[in-house]
């Protein structure tokens, strides 16, 4: 399974090849800055097959063979133009304990593998899927009949995954596991870059990657489009904006921002809302001040602007194609209301008509009290220091979030409109990144030059460590003890879920047809749908384009039910074209005498239900 680290990797080159052609002097940022930008580039250049691949269901060896064919014209254009010097001396430059430190993140990533539960059962379903029916589809993979998959549709993410299990060889599964070393890059570099930009400095990158390994180590589930949006490509866009507002603004700083505006658009379309309400303002004030000083740059300046509403068409067409749920019952007339009420929303009431955000929580996500008090006296030191404009930049890119969270009429409306609060909820990646990127950085260049030897140094990336440790994880993440008992477990137990994952595919593909309708717990269903291909009476996530869910799921409840007559049982099966039971946590009784054949594999069970 290893070997399709080779996939990840090898991408690469191409995004290399094109950063190191269009805009040369933003490979001064050292190796892991060159991979975070060479990456955005990648994925905006595939991103054209793909979403063509997508729109007219196009197989997938199209897009596959995409990939193929930018690695190996990489490799030749580097030896033809001999570059390959070049690529070895930003090698042989980012040597260091750093960088060492990194790697064995790496390793322990692709060791203990990533998560598969959650969101998980969601994306490898729709992987499965486009491997299975080797297309690039925007089809439902849960339910039986064509419905469109308005959240994550036409996603650059699923496609490259099936395409490095077409590559390779390798099960979708087994590619899945080992990719958290790559997420893990991905934003550890990210988090290298900005930082980089910010204050100018090499080692103030690799401070904040150490920062990222410590803090965010723990987290299994790097790789979903959620952590990657907001943990990887925003702060590679909020570095290639703070640095063109040092060093003007030209062409290919409009062209990244577009970039990633676009590739954000395919991982998670939340996240360029997030861009324009973040980048957006700095960006404007940014462009004004540069048409009244009449500077040359003004014109770049203002198409940054306009640029990062590039990935909205894709937030438009899941708008567009989502079917919205009921919203819960409205108290006096308002959804905050219901929001308050709930103690596990994060918002509390201010007054009588307004919320806001939870400063508790908030300040949790970043460590509690002791990450908000290193925070403040970063900032303190950051704005005080040669780079207080980058700093004060980035905090101009802080306080949107801030604003929406902490004035209660901004976030009360905003909860109103949204509708969930789940989507401001996850506004606190700014602080988050904001800690990353500053925290560390501020306070080792402030000290830089009391630290001549590098044996000194050396102990404060060790104290780095251990501070951000202690903020590390979340609610969902695990503790560093918990990677460490995970990590010396022995290979099987490691590597448990995909074979667990693999043992229901091959079960099931022995037993019953493909496309069939299987009868199931909405639990058991989604993990189903990821390991084959079958379709569930009704999901529980991420169906949102199918517009009798909820019909769907009171009828699934009925035929679970052990007390429901078999003649409704029977009408509901024949409704559903449903000919498979699975039993998960619900009453078989009733299917005495309704069982055509049954098959055991323990623990699985699957009957094959007699309807005539």
């Amino acid at each position: 399974m290893y070997l399709s680290l080779l996939f990840w990797f090898g991408l690469i080159l191409p995004g290399y090849m094109v950063i190191r052609h269009i805009v040369p002097g933003q490979l001064r940022c050292g190796l892991p800055g060159a991979i975070a930008l060479s990456w955005l580039a990648m994925m905006a250049i595939l991103s054209p097959v793909s979403i063509l691949c997508y729109v007219f269901g196009a197989p997938l060896w199209i897009f596959s063979g995409a990939c193929l064919l930018a690695v190996i014209a990489s490799v030749v254009v580097m030896f033809r133009r001999r570059w390959w010097g070049q690529l070895g001396g930003l090698l042989a430059a980012a040597a260091c304990i750093e960088l060492v430190i990194v790697l064995a993140d790496l390793f322990l990533g692709a060791w203990i593998g990533a998560f598969f539960g959650g969101d998980a059962l969601v994306h490898l379903a729709r992987i499965r899927y486009l491997l299975d029916h080797c297309v690039l589809s925007n089809v439902d993979p849960f339910i039986a009949q064509p419905h469109f998959f308005p959240i994550y549709h036409t996603n650059l993410l699923h496609a490259l995954y099936a395409a490095a299990s077409q590559l390779t060889g390798i099960d979708p599964y087994s590619v899945w596991f080992v990719s958290l070393a790559w997420g893990k890059l991905l934003i550890v570099c990210g988090a290298y870059y900005l930082a980089w930009r910010i204050f100018d400095h090499p080692w103030a990158g690799w401070i904040a990657a150490i920062f990222v390994v410590a803090a965010r180590g723990t987290v299994t589930f790097t790789i979903y489009p959620n952590q990657l949006a907001p943990f990887w490509l925003l702060p590679v866009m909020f570095g290639v904006a703070i640095g063109a507002v040092r060093e003007g603004f030209d062409r290919w700083t409009v062209v990244l921002l577009a970039a990633g505006s676009l590739v954000l658009g395919q991982l998670h379309g939340l996240y360029v809302i997030f861009a324009i309400m973040l980048l957006g303002p700095v960006l404007v004030v940014v462009a004004m001040l540069r048409f009244s000083r009449s500077r040359p740059d003004r014109v770049h300046a203002l198409l940054a602007v306009l640029v990062l509403a590039t990935g909205l068409p894709f937030v438009v067409i899941t708008q567009w194609k989502t079917v919205s749920p009921p919203l819960p019952e409205k108290v006096d007339g308002s959804l905050v209301r219901v929001t308050a009420n709930d103690p596990a929303s994060g918002f509390i009431p201010a007054g009588d008509r307004w919320l806001l955000r939870d400063p508790k929580v908030v300040a949790e996500s970043i460590g509690g009290l002791p990450g908000v008090m290193i925070l403040c006296a970063a900032v303190l030191l950051g704005i005080t220091g040669p780079r207080r404009l980058e700093v004060l930049l980035m905090l101009g890119i802080v306080a949107p979030g801030a604003a929406v969270m902490f004035i209660p009429p901004v976030c009360a409306f905003l909860l109103e409109r949204a509708g969930e609060g789940w989507i401001l909820q996850r506004l606190d990646v700014v602080f988050q990144i904001g800690l990353c990127v500053i925290a560390g950085p501020a306070v080792g260049l402030s000290l830089h030059t009391w630290m001549p030897h590098r044996a000194i140094r050396v102990g404060f990336v060790a104290l780095v460590l251990l501070l951000a440790g202690c903020l590390s994880g979340g609610a969902d993440a695990w503790t560093w003890r918990e990677v460490y008992t995970v990590a010396k477990s022995p290979y099987a137990a490691r590597t448990s879920a995909p074979r667990a994952v693999i043992m229901i595919r091959e079960f099931l593909a022995e037993h019953m047809p493909p496309g069939s309708v299987v009868l199931t717990s909405p639990v058991m269903g989604m993990q189903l749908v990821q390991a084959y291909d079958c379709h569930i009476v009704a999901s529980i996530s991420a169906s949102n384009g199918v517009p009798d869910m909820q019909e769907r799921l009171r009828d699934l409840m009925r035929m679970l039910a052990g007390d429901t007559p078999w003649e409704e049982r029977r009408r509901l099966l024949h409704k559903y074209e449903a000919r498979h039971f699975f039993p998960h946590e619900t009453p078989i009784e009733w299917t005495v005498g309704h069982v055509e054949a049954h098959w055991l594999m323990r623990p699985f069970i699957l009957a094959r239900l007699k309807l005539d």
